[in-house]
């Protein structure tokens, strides 16, 4: 942990030095804490993942806020009702060969639709930035928890 409590990741799992990122990159973050103070961490070790890739500042920013999105939703509304472990996994891989960046975001929470009393003017907007922000982006809830994968076209 560092002085903010969030975990420091150290050398990420999966990266690759520039010179080897023509035949592609992984980047695997598992059981990252659910919790606001924590996903801290996991968006610096996907910017710092995203640092060594051919993928441009843009872009980089756009998959760096989308995924942090994805994961604050985990936080917020993933694990509200559920008791035991609040985690999640951010998986990435760029693909130099096809220009695609696809990073999914997975929790094993319960899904929740966003309800029609919601305040539209400050609330319910996540997913929208989601997918104006990335290429695509596909929600897929389920029974052991809902994944997010968000996918970008160079």
């Amino acid at each position: 942990m560092n002085s903010y409590g969030t975990p420091n990741f150290g050398p990420v799992p999966g990266s690759t030095p520039a010179a080897d990122v023509a035949s592609g990159a992984v980047l695997s973050l598992c059981d990252v804490p659910a919790d606001a103070a924590r996903i801290a961490g996991a968006r610096r070790a996907l910017h710092r993942w995203l640092g060594v890739l051919p993928v441009g500042d843009d872009v980089a920013a756009d998959v760096v806020a989308a995924c942090y999105e994805a994961m604050a939703n985990v936080v917020e509304h993933a694990y509200r009702d559920r008791a035991g472990p609040a985690t999640l996994e951010v998986a990435a891989e760029f693909r130099e060969a096809d220009r695609r960046l696809t990073v999914a975001v997975t929790d094993r929470g319960c899904w929740r639709a966003v309800p029609a009393d919601v305040d539209r003017g400050t609330r319910g907007h996540g997913l929208a930035l989601i997918r104006l922000l990335s290429s695509e982006a596909v929600v897929d809830p389920g029974p052991g928890g809902t994944r997010v994968t968000m996918t970008w076209r160079m």
